[in-house]
């Protein structure tokens, strides 16, 4: 990807949202990370609702960000394999009514609750490599290394902190996986070993944070023939999977 995210320009925007935050709190340089996109479309109703549903008793930004965190790891399904059929399927409102997403589509959620109570947010991409996938799964991919994973960085205590809220607390019950906890302070990752201390997660490559969803990344996940097609998803199904 030829693409960073110091290369977008921010835009004008009329309306900002919710949970105490005033637009004069905004800086000039973080101005892309706060503001709606057609796919981190913080700006949609049920977005602003949710947001406020979820972040009212909360006492800051700290605080609403562990909230909003906890929100998408456990109440959007963890889904290895969704349906995609355009861009349009990673859209944060879609993956909110869905209640269900892979990696990329549970951060693009995360982004836009984050951005409706004024948390600076970006969706990050890494080459990520699974030692769990089975191997059929690996002889579908051709490795174990999964690409485009996605992840969030928040802007919190004046630096970035990046979260994984991919899989959700009743999968790893169920596969006794490490749950990946945020307590505002500090990244919060996949975690490199199982409950077992078996090997699980090692980060390949950090692809970069961006202001918005990639249309190249979405074009190249439609693109991958062994994602797309009916094998990797009747696997999916019949063996449970997931990362």
């Amino acid at each position: 990807m030829g693409r960073s995210s110091s290369n977008l320009k921010p835009q004008a925007s009329t309306s900002y949202y919710l949970c105490g935050w005033k637009p004069q709190a905004a800086t000039v340089l973080m101005f892309i990370y706060l503001k709606p996109t057609g796919l981190i479309n913080s700006d949609h109703p049920a977005i602003i609702q949710t947001a406020n549903r979820l972040t009212e008793k909360c006492s800051g930004q700290l605080e609403q960000a562990c909230a909003l965190f906890a929100f998408v790891r456990d109440h959007i399904t963890y889904d290895f394999a969704p349906e995609f059929n355009s861009l349009e399927d990673w859209r944060a409102s879609e993956t909110l009514e869905r209640r269900s997403g892979m990696c990329q589509q549970k951060a693009v959620l995360l982004a836009a609750l984050a951005r409706a109570c004024g948390i600076p947010s970006r969706v990050c991409f890494q080459m990520l490599r699974d030692y769990k996938l089975t191997p059929r799964f690996v002889k579908l991919i051709g490795d174990n290394v999964l690409p485009w994973h996605g992840l969030n960085a928040l802007w919190l205590g004046r630096r970035w902190l990046h979260v994984d809220a991919s899989l959700d607390q009743g999968l790893v019950e169920r596969k006794r996986y490490r749950l990946v906890e945020f307590n505002g302070e500090a990244d919060a990752h996949l975690h490199a070993t199982d409950l077992a201390g078996k090997p699980h997660f090692e980060v390949v490559e950090d692809c970069g944070c961006f202001a918005d969803f990639p249309r190249e990344v979405g074009e190249t996940i439609l693109s991958l023939t062994w994602f797309m097609g009916s094998d990797w998803k009747t696997l999916v199904r019949r063996e449970g999977a997931s990362m």
